[in-house]
Order: structure tokens, then C-alpha cells, then sequence
């Protein structure tokens, strides 16, 4: 199992990090056309315009190319850990040292939000693995009983003098 590593820091200049993960369609053919990411940066999507549009037997220019920039963008093909490494286990963490962190995934009905979360048996999505992880880590770090600056303190709101 995945243990956390202890000296890796996390770059905290940017504190909102927003990901994009294609889904991958049965017919890649047909919206093959519709993006293409910049393969200089794979953090750049360039979206395609709708073609001129004639109107009163005028034509119209098409709208500039848009693109749309994030933090990092993964393709159809991408697999659930590498989605996991860059989205979830930095917040991770920051959670075990303490930090609030906060994870969701947005889009329309049937875009992969599910799968991306939760995944399936063959391959666990964000939630199973970072439960994997966090407990992992937590279970090493209790190990480490000669380090008590490390110990990990539990301590409810509700009961402030309870500590384990």
C-alpha cells in the first residue's frame, strides 16, 4: 500500500487547482475534432468553434479559437492513479499535516464524476484511494512511537478534553 512521503512539500501559491478529465467516449471519431490540448503544455485545451454561420446571405466570420487553461488537463486513456497522484494526493497531504482540504468533481449528468470518485473494483477511484493511502499513512506514522512530534493526536470538537 501507499504510504505518504514524509519530506515531500506541496507548492502552496496556488491554492485553487482546477482538472480536467476527458471522458473517454465509445465513439472517439466523432468528437475527436471538437478539442485538441496544446502539446507544448498540457495544461492548455483549445476548443473548436462552431464553422461560419451564413445569415441573410451575408457570411459571417467564425469566432476566434477558444482555449481554456487548467492546472492540469488527462486525455480518455488516463488511468485512475495518475488522476489520483496529481488531484487528490497533494490535498492528502495537507490534510494529515493538518491543513482543510477540499475535493469535488463537476459536470454535466453522465461525464465520469462517479467513476472518477468512486471507480469500481478493478479501478478504485479518488475516495477508495485515498482512504487506502490515509490509512496507510496513519498506521505508519503510529508506528513511529520514538518520534513523539509526530504522533497523530485525535480530538473531537464536541469533547475538548478527550484526547487519544
Amino acid at each position: 500500500q501507499a504510504v505518504l512521503p514524509a519530506d515531500e512539500s506541496v507548492n502552496s501559491r496556488t491554492r485553487l487547482k482546477v482538472f480536467l478529465r476527458i471522458r473517454q467516449c465509445a465513439d472517439a471519431d466523432t468528437y475527436a475534432d471538437n478539442y485538441q490540448s496544446d502539446p507544448s503544455d498540457e495544461r492548455i485545451l483549445w476548443v473548436e468553434t462552431a464553422p461560419k454561420r451564413i445569415q441573410s446571405g451575408l457570411t459571417q466570420a467564425a469566432p476566434e479559437r477558444p482555449f481554456y487553461q487548467f492546472s492540469r488537463i488527462f486525455d480518455g486513456s488516463a488511468e485512475q492513479w495518475p488522476v489520483f497522484q496529481a488531484c487528490a494526493l497533494p490535498l492528502l497531504l495537507d490534510f494529515v499535516r493538518g491543513k482543510n482540504s477540499l475535493l469535488f468533481t463537476y459536470g454535466i449528468t453522465s461525464s465520469g464524476k462517479s467513476y472518477t470518485m468512486r471507480g469500481n473494483r478493478a479501478n478504485p477511484g479518488l475516495i477508495p484511494l485515498s482512504l487506502s493511502v490515509l490509512f496507510a499513512t496513519l498506521e505508519a506514522i503510529a508506528k513511529r512511537k520514538d518520534n513523539d512530534e509526530e504522533a497523530i493526536k485525535y480530538k473531537p470538537a464536541q469533547f475538548s478534553g478527550l484526547v487519544k
